[in-house]
């Protein structure tokens, strides 16, 4: 039930210096979104798994995942016939509680969502409120893009979610996971890029995260550039 097809990057009226600029922006961004995650082998993972190191990590960031945090970042989504970059700005509330701004080049927010115990809310950039059950419908149809967002808070903590195979690296952190979609049957791959280390505890900076169906390839590419908890 599409409302109205919502484009961040032209939901508001901006110069064509603005527009270049976005342009170069996104293309800097994907073009260092480069894999480089050291996974380990099939017999070094298995003995990770296991490994008292990786527990402890995954019980640290399982605790920060019940807290209150926030992230702030850029990101890309990358269709076949699609293609859309925005800031965001994720606040966490609880667990079952989040807020998440889209921002565009100019830093002012052009959709604002409000999950709270299962109940979805959009604000658009005109003040305009809509509701919706879970938030996967909601950026569908307000933003047209496909973002299992429920799976992602947890992806974005370095947390492998509903996802069954996980691969770990050499420090002990999510490198891989394989995520099946249970209402669509659709397969996500997350890779994790990078890891911010000056923190108590590491947390992803940059992550991709990779839908294929058929011929269509979706890609979604985060940069996490301040994590606060």
């Amino acid at each position: 039930m599409n409302k109205f097809f919502f484009n961040i990057s032209t939901s508001f009226s901006f110069s064509n210096a603005w527009l270049k600029c976005l342009i170069l922006t996104s293309f800097l961004f994907l073009s260092a979104c480069t894999i480089t995650s050291d996974e380990l082998s099939k017999e070094a993972n298995e003995a990770a798994l296991n490994n008292p190191l990786w527990k402890t990590h995954q019980a640290e960031v399982e605790k920060i995942a019940l807290s209150e945090y926030s992230a702030k970042g850029s990101f890309a989504y990358i269709s076949t016939d699609f293609r859309q970059s925005a800031s965001f700005y994720w606040e966490q509330q609880s667990k079952e509680s989040y807020h998440l701004r889209l921002l565009n080049p100019l830093g002012q927010t052009v959709i604002f969502i409000t999950v709270d115990d299962n109940q979805t809310k959009i604000t658009d950039d005109k003040g305009q409120v809509y509701n919706y059950s879970n938030p996967e419908e909601a950026i569908l149809d307000l933003a047209n893009m496909d973002i299992p967002l429920t799976q992602l808070r947890l992806w974005m903590l370095g947390l492998p979610g509903e996802a069954t195979e996980i691969t770990l690296n050499s420090n002990y952190e999510l490198a891989a996971a394989l995520y099946k979609s249970k209402e669509s049957n659709l397969i996500w791959q997350v890779k994790y890029i990078n890891y911010d280390r000056n923190l108590p505890t590491s947390l992803p900076s940059q992550l991709e995260i990779v839908q294929k169906n058929g011929d269509e390839e979706l890609t979604i590419k985060l940069k996490i550039n301040r994590w606060k908890s």
